[in-house]
């Protein structure tokens, strides 16, 4: 099951620890042969401050045994007070009817592409449509980016996404003569996120109107477009605990905008990603949603000390982490991408469902990334989901056409190349597209 923990606490006069998650602690701990160390903790609960609620989560393995609670100071120095601690159980693991490992789902044709900023068609923006189409590219991810300020003005929001689907427009009218279809990825839902990563629609009755309407606005615009491949509702939600009283959490949201579409658009495909950032393991709460036309989105960066090596600290230096390798203490190789992907596979199998991988990638210069990139898209074929590389001429760290290394001092700063062997890899299945593979 997922629980979710929650305590108050009040500070005097603690201390800063030298790590985030010691300070003021308040952690429930057990042993998993399963997970290597199940725990949950509190972070940033050093300083003065009056009585405060703390909420943490945590996925517990189906063998946990010995589960230990820790109150107190780590680290740090000064005096605090804990109290009204509780466990809440946020989600049981679903319930799977039979599978048949059988099973594939209908390609036709098999959807293989990249990621793509959707700010602005212009010139630039063909000129890549047309690589694309060189590269035998028939999918493509249209982005609709953000700037956090723009996202929590409503106003100004609106005026945005206006702009972003005049945009739109233009790039699915050049699409078809380049064989693409387009996903159009809503990448920053109205409200934004909160300081902790969630979206904020989840805690604000008004912002779940406003989503709603915005889907109703594009679906009426461009409803049954035959350049669109799909609608993706909400790109990685996340929400950090139970919603308030009334408002719908991350799953009833998206039902209630896809059934607002549908309400409009009876045909046009549309695509539902999971609480979490949309990643593997929390397919294991996800139940199949009941509005015709779904596909189902998941997010794979793993681990994400590999994919995002060098791109911050909190990622680890590049070259930190080597593909095959060892990570954490464990084989690292193919088998271990494999069972990273199961909860997805579960419930693919169990429902007859089609998958969309809408994003994956690996920093160009993580040592063994063609390995990983060619290790996953394998994966992904032998499965018969569909996927989109991040991201095509996006930022050269991801870039196939940016040299693997030296690591840049400035890593904005991309090294061209005439080929990448992560290129190839990618590039593979792009020629089995051409090929009516």
């Amino acid at each position: 099951m997922q629980i979710r923990f929650e305590c108050t606490i009040k500070a005097e006069g603690v201390t800063q620890p030298d790590v985030a998650w010691k300070g003021v602690v308040c952690e429930l701990g057990m042993d998993s042969a399963l997970k290597a160390y199940p725990h949950t903790s509190l972070s940033n609960t050093f300083g003065t401050y009056d009585w405060r609620t703390f909420t943490s989560g945590l996925d517990v393995p189906a063998d946990a045994v010995n589960a230990r609670l820790y109150l107190g100071l780590q680290g740090c120095t000064g005096k605090a007070w804990i109290t009204d601690w509780k466990i809440r159980l946020a989600r049981r693991a679903a319930t799977r009817p039979p599978v048949d490992p059988s099973w594939q789902p209908t390609r036709t044709p098999p959807r293989r592409g990249v990621m793509l900023s959707g700010t602005f068609y212009n010139q630039e923006t063909a000129g890549r449509f047309d690589v694309l189409q060189g590269w035998n590219v028939n999918l493509v991810r249209w982005v609709m980016g953000y700037i956090k300020e723009i996202a929590a003005d409503p106003v100004a929001y609106d005026q945005w996404l206006d702009v972003r689907l005049d945009e739109l427009e233009k790039a699915l009218a050049a699409a078809p003569a380049h064989g693409l279809k387009l996903i159009v990825d809503l990448h920053v839902v109205t409200g934004g996120r909160l300081a902790g990563g969630s979206n904020a629609l989840f805690y604000d009755a008004a912002l779940q109107e406003r989503y709603v309407a915005d889907w109703q606005k594009i679906a009426t615009r461009f409803k049954g477009h035959p350049a669109i491949h799909a609608f993706d509702l909400m790109n990685e939600p996340n929400q950090a605990g139970f919603v308030p009283s009334g408002l719908l959490d991350w799953r009833n949201l998206q039902i209630r905008a896809a059934r607002a579409i549908r309400a409009i658009d009876p045909t046009t495909l549309i695509m539902i990603e999971v609480d979490g950032y949309d990643a593997p393991p929390n397919f294991t709460w996800m139940d199949p949603v009941d509005v015709p036309g779904i596909l189902y989105s998941v997010h794979v960066y793993q681990p994400m000390e590999f994919t995002h090596q060098g791109v911050s600290e909190e990622w680890g230096v590049a070259g930190g982490v080597t593909y095959p390798g060892t990570f954490d203490g464990k084989p690292f190789n193919k088998d271990t991408l494999r069972a990273y992907l199961q909860p997805v596979r579960d419930f693919q199998l169990a429902h007859k469902v089609p998958i969309v991988v809408g994003e994956f990638s690996a920093i160009r210069w993580a040592p063994g990334a063609a390995q990983y990139l060619e290790d996953m898209t394998s994966l992904f074929e032998e499965y018969g989901w569909d996927w989109c590389y991040h991201a095509f001429r996006e930022w050269p760290g991801w870039s196939l056409e940016a040299a693997n290394l030296p690591v840049p001092v400035n890593l904005d700063d991309s090294i061209p190349a005439a080929t990448t062997d992560r290129m190839e890899k990618i590039r593979y299945w792009f020629d089995r597209s051409a090929a009516g593979n």
